[in-house]
């Protein structure tokens, strides 16, 4: 068993908790398709077990990139937001069935804009890193 849905649901958790403005409680796994700007998407993680021992899935350590895609109309509503993410998950997560964040840093984020059917959207890819610990 490894940490990808307890990852994702800490994100999802802290995110909604935040009471980021203008972002609230839009934060999707899949985005709906009457979703309004501004939004973030996520669950497009990768969880790799510490293999030091080749343990894969039974190591003790993960390694976790988490990433947060926000969608916003303008880049001054995606800048201020893509902050708040920021600070919200630059932190140990809470997780849930005794899984336990021991470190975190943020590792990267990148500003583009995309056309969706003929309208100019903003978005911010954000990453962190998590070493997550399995349940004793």
């Amino acid at each position: 068993m490894s940490p990808e849905f307890q990852l994702q649901k800490a994100i999802f958790t802290t995110l909604t908790g935040a009471a980021i403005p203008n972002l609230g409680s839009k934060v999707y796994a899949r985005i709906p398709r009457d979703a309004q700007l501004p939004y973030a998407l996520i669950g497009y993680d990768v969880v790799m077990g510490d293999d030091e021992f080749g343990l894969g899935d039974a190591a003790e350590f993960f390694d976790a990139t988490a990433e947060v895609q926000i969608f916003a109309g303008s880049l001054s509503d995606l800048k201020a937001i893509t902050g708040r993410v920021h600070t919200a998950l630059n932190v140990a997560l809470t997780m849930t069935d005794g899984w336990r964040v021991t470190s975190h840093r943020h590792e990267r984020t990148l500003f583009t804009n995309e056309d969706h059917d003929g309208q100019q959207v903003e978005r911010a890819i954000v990453q962190f890193e998590y070493t997550i610990q399995r349940p004793e």
